[in-house]
């Protein structure tokens, strides 16, 4: 994994992709795995804002490019998280439904954490 600072209010990271051929997951816990690694890899460019709002791209290995443009706050159930209105926003919109995996760790760490989005920029 990599990652760089290269300007005020943004952050990059990037990590190789893998092929599990087998054990999958099984290494979080412990279990001895079998992978591989391959030649794509995730991307991530974070940049603050104050807008609440998230552009979302995935470039597929054809190069077609998915794109999404979300507001943070339609993911809330009156400025809390509430798992149940973000599974029925995002099963309801087939568009955006590819975003959940990323969008999802953001919400966890809201709900679970007490990690607040936007909170320096509300002062």
């Amino acid at each position: 994994m990599s990652a760089k600072l290269p300007v005020k209010n943004y952050a990059e990271a990037s990590a190789p992709g893998r092929l599990d051929v087998m054990g999958g997951i099984a290494d979080y816990s412990g279990s001895l795995v079998l992978q591989m690694p391959i030649a794509q890899k995730t991307v991530v460019s974070l940049y603050l804002r104050e807008d609440f709002q998230c552009i979302f791209r995935s470039t597929l290995s054809d190069r077609e490019t998915l794109l999404a443009l979300v507001d943070y706050r339609e993911y809330l159930n009156h400025g809390q998280v509430d798992y149940k209105v973000v599974h029925e926003k995002l099963k309801n919109d087939p568009i955006t439904s590819w975003i959940g995996y990323v969008l999802g760790g953001a919400l966890v760490l809201q709900k679970e954490k007490a990690l607040i989005f936007g909170a320096l920029l509300l002062k």
